[in-house]
């Protein structure tokens, strides 16, 4: 299994993709996480992990990572928890903290808003970056790209989302990009 996950603090978007068909053969999983800054390139990172629980995947990359220890808790089918160390931490309580005591941490401590961020999914693709990523290939290998087909389907490689791209489109897009 491999999973990716794709993050941009300034836009507070979320998004990413697991990779089930057509993944290498390898003997171990991969976590994959990238952030994006303004005005500088995305980093990237990653682990290997075992066993098959995306939970416990993002918990063992921060615990690998330079970032602070985190633990992750499914509260539900739809509900899920982040529990993060900050300094002066009780260790011995962060990791003796079980789901139920999740459910009811607003009851039994003090606890105080460090930042609130409503963070959405998006990946931030669209036509036009598929374009542009289909541009070099498509002004030197047209034929072989669209293989005598007038639609192509093409999947974001960032999040799978799906687009049908027309040599007609391709070609407006080229002719575009020439003026």
């Amino acid at each position: 299994m491999n999973l990716f996950l794709v993050g941009d603090t300034d836009d507070d978007t979320v998004a990413g993709r697991v990779f089930t068909e057509g993944v290498a053969e390898a003997d171990h999983n991969s976590f994959y996480q990238e952030v994006g800054k303004s005005g500088q390139d995305p980093y990237r990172s990653y682990i290997d992990f075992e066993g098959r629980d995306p939970l416990l995947a993002a918990q063992e990359y921060y615990q690998r990572s330079e970032q602070r220890p985190a633990r992750f808790f499914a509260l539900s089918d739809t509900q899920y928890a982040l529990l993060t160390a900050h300094p002066d931490w009780n260790r011995d309580w962060f990791y003796r903290v079980q789901p139920e005591d999740v459910m009811l941490l607003d009851e039994r401590e003090d606890l105080h808003h460090i930042e609130t961020r409503k963070i959405r999914w998006n990946c931030g693709c669209s036509d036009v970056r598929i374009f542009a990523a289909l541009e070099p290939i498509f002004r030197h290998q047209a034929d072989e790209l669209f293989g005598g087909d007038d639609v192509i389907a093409v999947n974001c490689p960032r999040c799978s989302a799906k687009y049908g791209v027309t040599r007609e489109a391709l070609e407006g897009w080229c002719a575009l990009r020439d003026r």
